[in-house]
């Protein structure tokens, strides 16, 4: 689902095995479709195989394949890296325990023999595109690597070829709906170009951010969420690049930046009410509501709602960028890491123990106030957020020692 850009297809695809898995071990039908909506939504903004638009972003913009997945890895892992750490919190906020060791599932010899199927192509991609090769050649590898291994070790498929006909076919009708829409929206690009709408669109932006980056990001994040509603991540993508990459250009946002901050908003609209269609494909898989499910979706990724803004104003997030600043890398993980954690926890409303209100709505305000861009403001906040999590941290170690003596 992910290389196909196919948000939906990759949330029935996995949903069908993990959610279950999630409701099983005491965890909420919503909260188990937010999740999968939101792990299955940033598959595609996750190196080194992300959606085949990062491939169309890399044509559009002429920058290598390969550097568009190392500028998008760090935003990434720190995407995954909030999910996973709302999912802890959570399990840790219902007593959700590990499973003991000897009743998990072993993993045998057949089932790495499976996962050589994911894990050959992939590294094959990533070698192939770190040599200078084109990504066409990539995945020609990557695909003749996947149809060996499967004849190699899977024993059904050499007794019945024929079922790699289906397979083909759903491939190339793939592969025709990416080529009808990359047309369809090169007609739209030949029209904005001709009759100025676009940039007539970018300077209505700017005039109504009144010359404000931070207004004008807000606004083309509105409507990237309204333009990407309900479209493939293809077509929404470009549509969007179209109608408001002018406008980030104008402040004088790098390239790469622009396409990425689109993008990010283009993928996340899939999860965003009211239309989410990835959280509408989760919901009946969860049995819950698919609003309910929709807003727990957000909730999980709101730090993808962060991040974009994050890396226009800290550019050397993604790494490629030419005024990369080892210093400036350094304090924007420190802050987004801060971030991330007192957000998380401030919204749950469980840091090892119950947060209070106060504490909660302290912790969000100093998580927002850390990736302020003003310096004074971030400082001020990171210590403030460390004072917060310090202080419970020291609150809990001394209710943790008294528990012995007070025979509980």
């Amino acid at each position: 689902g992910t290389l196909s850009g196919s948000v939906v297809a990759n949330v029935v695809g996995t949903g069908v095995f993990t959610i279950p898995m999630f409701i099983a071990r005491g965890c909420s039908r919503a909260f188990a479709g937010g999740v999968e909506a939101a792990a299955s939504t940033g598959g595609q903004i996750m190196p080194p195989v992300m959606g085949a638009v990062a491939f169309i972003m890399a044509d559009v913009t002429g920058i290598p394949y390969l550097t568009i997945a190392v500028a998008a890895l760090v935003p990434a892992l720190f995407y995954y890296g909030a999910l996973f750490c709302a999912i802890s919190v959570e399990a840790a906020r219902k007593g959700i325990v590990p499973i003991p060791p000897d009743k998990r599932e072993r993993v045998g010899r057949f089932e790495w023999l499976q996962a050589s199927y994911l894990i050959v192509p992939i590294t094959l991609i990533v070698v192939i595109l770190m040599e200078g090769r084109s990504p066409a050649m990539a995945g020609l590898w990557a695909t003749g690597s996947a149809l060996a291994l499967a004849f190699l070790f899977n024993g059904e498929l050499r007794r019945n070829p024929l079922k790699l006909i289906p397979i083909a076919g759903r491939a190339g009708e793939a592969c025709a709906q990416i080529m009808v829409a990359v047309a369809a929206v090169g007609i739209v690009i030949g029209i904005v170009n001709m009759t100025g709408v676009g940039q007539s669109f970018a300077q209505s932006i700017v005039h109504l951010a009144r010359e404000s980056m931070f207004g004008a990001l807000v606004l083309m994040m509105v409507a990237s969420l309204i333009l990407g509603m309900g479209l493939p991540t293809v077509p929404a993508y470009l549509i969007i690049v179209i109608f408001i990459g002018p406008a980030l250009t104008a402040f004088g946002v790098d390239i790469l930046l622009v396409h990425l901050f689109v993008l990010y908003f283009g993928v996340l609209s899939t999860i965003t009410p009211p239309v989410a269609l990835g959280a509408f494909a989760a919901a009946p898989i969860a049995r819950a509501g698919p609003t309910e499910t929709a807003v727990m979706a957000v909730r999980l990724a709101l730090i993808g709602f962060i991040i974009p803004f994050v890396m226009v104003y800290n550019p050397s997030l993604i790494l490629v960028t030419e005024s990369f600043s080892a210093v400036e890398f350094a304090w924007v993980v420190v802050r987004l890491a801060l971030a991330i954690w007192l957000l998380t926890t401030g919204l749950s409303g469980y840091a090892g123990v119950r947060l209070s209100r106060p504490e909660r709505i302290a912790r969000a305000i100093a998580a927002v106030a850390a990736l302020w861009p003003v310096l004074i403001i971030e400082i001020a906040a990171v210590a403030v957020g460390i004072g917060l999590i310090a202080i419970r941290t020291r609150a809990l170690a001394g209710f943790i020692a008294a528990r012995p003596s007070t025979g509980r």
